[in-house]
């Protein structure tokens, strides 16, 4: 059996964390949002983070 140091295990962590991120973004595909888009999204985020409960429809628009 090979002789396997933490630095070892490391710098291999590190090369599948990045092949994990190049999968993940062929396969997740990033849409691009207006600044409109992120700051409703963002302000609904805050106001779930505070408890407040909104519906799938009401999130996505499709009320």
């Amino acid at each position: 059996m090979a002789n396997v140091t933490l630095n070892l295990l490391y710098n291999e962590l590190k090369c599948l964390h990045k092949d994990v991120e190049i999968l993940k973004s062929a396969v997740i595909p990033v849409e691009k949002i207006s600044a409109a888009e992120k700051h409703e999204l963002d302000r609904l985020s805050a106001e779930m983070k505070r408890g407040k409960k909104h519906s799938m429809a009401e999130v996505f628009g499709t009320r």
